[in-house]
């Protein structure tokens, strides 16, 4: 019952800065734009489709997708989709707001904030 009440106190925020330790403990830029890349735009969109950009971008996909599924930042279902938690969508997403804060039309999802 204490541990219920400790989760039931615990704020969005104070859990965001948690899972945000996986996120920058990343070992490369790479895995880091194709999680947010996964988190705004390909969640229930087959992973081979991503794929095939982020090897276009020489981006490596396939071990950063490894460390993200390794991670538990994302999941491939059977049916070869991306998933991921809520929590996590919403954290990916207050990146890339914090990111582009200022202009974020200017977000490129290919090459970060502004390039």
């Amino acid at each position: 019952q204490d541990y219920f009440e400790k989760l039931q106190s615990t704020s969005d925020q104070e859990i965001q800065k948690s899972l945000q330790i996986s996120y920058d403990g990343l070992s490369c830029e790479a895995a880091k734009q194709i999680f947010l890349d996964i988190a705004c735009f390909y969640v229930g969109h087959f992973r081979l489709e991503a794929t095939f950009l982020w090897e276009n971008l020489s981006w490596q996909p396939r071990p950063a997708i490894k460390e993200l599924q390794r991670k538990s930042l994302i999941t491939v279902g059977g049916d070869e989709q991306f998933e991921m938690h809520d929590l996590l969508r919403d954290m990916a997403r207050d990146i890339v707001r914090q990111v582009g804060r200022y202009k974020p039309w200017m977000w490129n999802s290919r090459t970060g904030y502004g390039n």
